[in-house]
């Protein structure tokens, strides 16, 4: 197991936050339980059409935001105060606007810092992980910057936690978007304050549009869908909160996971919406910080699922009634409503599968059948045998000469089996992206083979920055149908040894371009500057926060490490040397922490 008893080690580390933190607010005051599911109309963000490429400015802000809406049966609209995006001078939503681009046609948005201070979740900023370019708040404002989740581009438009801006600050930033079509997002990703600033209404939609291959293959139906899922913490006020599940009470106020009491879908809480009896794509993303949804789908049998995170699959795949999600995991469904009768309702809910303290109303969104809504042109079009046809990433692994690596995956408890941190281990040594900055590599123009262990008692949802991977518990289980940003690493559980692999990936470092069969794209040729680091990490956004997030560099040749497919005694172990080490580094950061704050 990756859980470990070391009180006394962390003594010192402890006492010294513990002296200047501050008592918080119960953030769970008046917590709102008595919603109404399915009154409100599910909201559709605006959508900025930027398809024929040009340039826009983008404002990150402050505002109100409605839960529900006069429709919903409240006495009143349930409204609060919320982060988000928005073109310069208009209102922020949550979520921000839907940015719509084309293929290959690329565009640029200049991002402005509007945040006042304090945080809107002031009373659950942790001083001892917003360090580094977040270490100034609340002096320099609310640390920000955007990241397109799964978008290739250079490190220094990649929205990296190094490239934070502060208020009344603005970046401008290009997006190139040479990649296939796909849902992708967009979302804050400030060290130490993303999983603050997201819970708060920092994220977005990006969908790379592909018109000519859509059309060819049938999916270009009028009735597109974004549905961005989130758990959120509200209470009868409106007013947002963060949990407050955190078993170091008085000692830290980073909680291990983040999980909300009830379901937002757009940012309305249960919404419902009317679909034509026809043809309608689905375009679901998981928003949440940590929950990951088990989504029962009552309409499975009508639908296909057509894509994954890093777009189409090869061969359309019946959709199960339980949809698992992880969080920033995004799927495409095409479901076919042409039979179903005016009037007909269909209930998407979660079966949980986490024990919170709070209670969690599991009901997501309804879905109504209106004929009012269909038109003449909306026909049933059958879906090709075929979507896409991918080169095979194991073949390539073993022509282009990949290397093997081995990572685990795991975390730090006291005494009371309560996680003080989460971690990252390669080679024998931890690694993050702050104060461990030892890095990953991937051989550029290479398909690696990544053998991936983890002892500690959750799945972890791990994401590459601009690189894709197919994955699966063991060779022969490896999902080749499509290609992940985000892939789930399950534990090992009680039932194996804490040191099994249990998740083996193909990690292409190649543009995604590259991958797809016939095309004329070199496979290290992402045409732009790779020199710079990115990033890798965990995408419950509480572990990533709290190290479970490295540097990761794409290399022009193999580094000299040697191959390890994780059988390796000396990279399986984590040893009290390693253990010992990570709570010096725990205790210098407290010091730094203290005397700055003296």
């Amino acid at each position: 197991m990756a859980r470990f008893t070391a009180a006394s080690a962390l003594g010192l580390s402890f006492a010294l936050s513990a002296a200047v933190l501050a008592p918080r607010t119960d953030a769970l005051t008046n917590l709102k339980s008595d919603w109404d599911a399915y009154t409100s109309q599910l909201v559709i963000p605006d959508v900025i059409d930027m398809t024929g490429g040009g340039h826009i400015d983008m404002q990150i802000g402050r505002t109100t935001h409605n839960w529900t809406d006069s429709t919903s049966g409240e006495d009143t609209v349930v409204s609060g105060e919320i982060y988000g995006y928005a073109l310069k001078n208009a209102t922020p939503a949550f979520p921000g606007p839907t940015i719509k681009v084309a293929k290959g046609v690329p565009i640029s948005v200049a991002w402005y810092n509007e945040l006042p201070v304090p945080h809107l979740l002031d009373d659950s900023v942790e001083s001892t992980i917003a360090i580094a370019e977040s270490h100034c708040y609340p002096y320099c404002g609310v640390p920000t910057v955007v990241h397109v989740h799964g978008l290739e581009s250079p490190a220094k438009y990649d929205g990296l936690p190094l490239r934070t801006i502060y208020q009344n600050q603005s970046q401008n930033f290009v997006y190139l978007n040479n990649q296939s079509a796909s849902t992708r997002l967009y979302h804050d990703h400030a060290n130490g304050l993303t999983r603050l600033n997201v819970w708060a209404g920092l994220m977005g939609i990006y969908i790379i549009q592909d018109a000519d291959t859509e059309a060819a293959i049938n999916v270009d139906v009028d009735t597109d869908l974004p549905l961005m899922i989130a758990d959120r913490l509200i209470n009868d006020s409106g007013s947002l909160m963060y949990s407050d599940d955190n078993c170091q009470a008085g000692v830290t106020r980073w909680v291990p996971e983040s999980y909300g009491s009830v379901n937002t879908v757009n940012g309305v809480v249960m919404p419902f919406t009317e679909v034509p009896p026809a043809q309608v794509r689905l375009r679901i993303a998981n928003g949440a910080n940590a929950r990951h949804y088990n989504l029962t789908v009552p309409f499975a049998s009508q639908c296909q699922l057509i894509a994954k995170d890093s777009g189409f699959v090869q061969v359309p795949e019946d959709v199960p009634t339980q949809l698992v999600i992880y969080p920033f995991e995004r799927v495409e469904l095409l479901c076919d409503f042409s039979s179903d009768a005016d009037g007909t309702t269909y209930d998407l809910v979660d079966i949980p599968t986490v024990s919170v303290t709070t209670t969690y109303d599991p009901r997501i969104m309804q879905f109504r059948i209106s004929d009012a809504l269909k038109t003449a042109n909306m026909t049933s079009r059958t879906l090709p045998a075929s979507l896409v046809q991918r080169k095979d990433l194991k073949k390539l692994y073993q022509e282009l000469g990949g290397k093997n690596r081995s990572i685990i995956l795991g975390e730090m408890d006291v005494s009371t089996n309560c996680p003080t941190k989460s971690l990252i281990r390669y080679r024998g040594v931890e690694i993050n992206s702050t104060t461990i900055k030892n890095t990953l590599v991937c051989t550029k123009g290479k398909v690696e083979k990544w053998h991936f262990q983890n002892p500690t008692d959750d799945s972890h949802p791990f994401h590459w920055h601009v690189v894709n991977a197919q994955c699966g518990a063991s060779d022969d289980e490896v999902d080749t149908n499509g290609l992940k940003d985000v892939v789930v690493i399950p534990n090992a559980g009680s039932d194996r040894a804490s040191n099994v692999v249990t998740q083996i990936c193909y990690v292409a470092c190649t543009p995604d371009e590259f991958l797809i069969e016939g095309s004329e794209r070199g496979a290290a040729e992402y045409n732009f500057d790779t020199s710079e680091p990115y990033v890798a990490h965990c995408h419950i956004l509480e572990h990533e926060e709290n190290n479970m997030m490295s540097l990761f560099q794409l290399t022009d040749k193999d580094d000299d490490a040697p191959n390890d497919d994780g059988s390796t005694s000396t990279t399986n172990e984590i040893t009290t040397t390693v253990i010992l080490s990570a709570m010096g580094m725990s205790v210098l950061g407290a010091i730094a922490t203290s005397l700055s704050v003296l």
